[in-house]
């Protein structure tokens, strides 16, 4: 290609890329750029915000046992979703895939009622099924397991059995969509040449369906850290996450420069945490290529 084609080139994609670009600077950057100016401000209870430019309230986080232990409490009940919901939904979507007609069409439909359904509406089931007066207590009781109700809700527990519901539909249908292109003659020719079940999964299957597994994990653990309606109702007071506290200051205290703070941190601790995990994913992959070529 010549240079002056490879300009008009460059010209042409510059350009499709202008609109995107500009919708993301309208849409979300300057908005976040006027959370991070305004995380900046002062606060007095009696005056409201005092224009400032000062990181007083970067340093409160920074510097407060309490919010950070927040802060990791968040991190920790997300990275367990991830985890929770990238184990239970890969047979999900290994059995999607591999199921056909009106079956198909029920397992999506069944995934897809969460992501339609309020979340008020889901955490209220959940409060039914578990609370001390759930059904699952008074089963408990009826065939003579407890003598009295088990402290089920508002648990950590609860709240990443909660998550998981909500969000399986994310990892389950990543997961689905990598397997579906998957070529499923590769399978069939290892298990020609004598390969079992499980190693045609371990050495096929599995390897070529991790992007989707990536992706899956990426979308439910950045929808993890900034969940609020389920932390709220079946975790409460007692498992306070960072969208909860971030609600406190908004709309209880109307400390919004504290709000702005606090999401800028839960925004860089989201971000930061998905790109460590994309640098050790490339530099581990870097390091098995070279170890392929050190041996060829």
């Amino acid at each position: 290609m010549n240079p002056g084609r490879a300009r008009h080139e460059l010209g042409r994609w510059l350009r499709l890329a202008l609109l995107p670009a500009a919708l993301f600077a309208v849409i979300y950057a300057w908005p976040m750029v006027q959370i991070l100016r305004g995380s900046l401000n002062g606060f007095d209870p009696i005056a409201g915000i005092v224009p400032a430019l000062k990181p007083d309230f970067y340093v409160k986080f920074l510097t407060d046992s309490y919010y950070l232990g927040v802060l990791w409490r968040t991190v920790r009940l997300s990275l367990m979703v991830t985890v929770v919901a990238a184990i239970a939904g890969y047979p999900i979507s290994y059995f999607l895939v591999r199921s056909r007609g009106r079956l198909r069409l029920l397992l999506i439909i069944v995934l897809l009622v969460p992501l339609v359904t309020s979340p008020v509406v889901v955490a209220y089931g959940w409060l039914v099924l578990l609370g001390s007066k759930g059904i699952v207590n008074m089963a408990l009781i009826a065939l003579g397991v407890t003598d009295e109700p088990i402290k089920m809700i508002y648990t950590a527990f609860t709240l990443v059995i909660g998550l998981v519901q909500v969000l399986a539909a994310f990892m389950v249908l990543s997961i689905a969509a990598s397997l579906q292109s998957l070529d499923w003659n590769l399978v069939l020719a290892a298990r020609s040449l004598g390969a079992g079940g499980w190693r045609a999964f371990g050495a096929i299957i599995l390897p070529l369906s991790l992007p989707g597994v990536a992706t899956g994990c990426l979308l439910v653990f950045s929808l993890s850290m900034s969940a609020y309606a389920v932390p709220a109702l079946i975790a409460g007071p007692q498992v306070k996450v960072m969208s909860e506290l971030i609600y406190e200051q908004t709309m209880a205290l109307l400390n919004w420069p504290f709000a702005g703070c606090m999401s800028i941190i839960l925004l860089l601790s989201t971000t930061g945490l998905l790109a460590a995990v994309g640098v050790l994913g490339r530099w581990q992959r870097a390091r098995q290529i070279a170890a392929a070529a050190a041996e060829a």
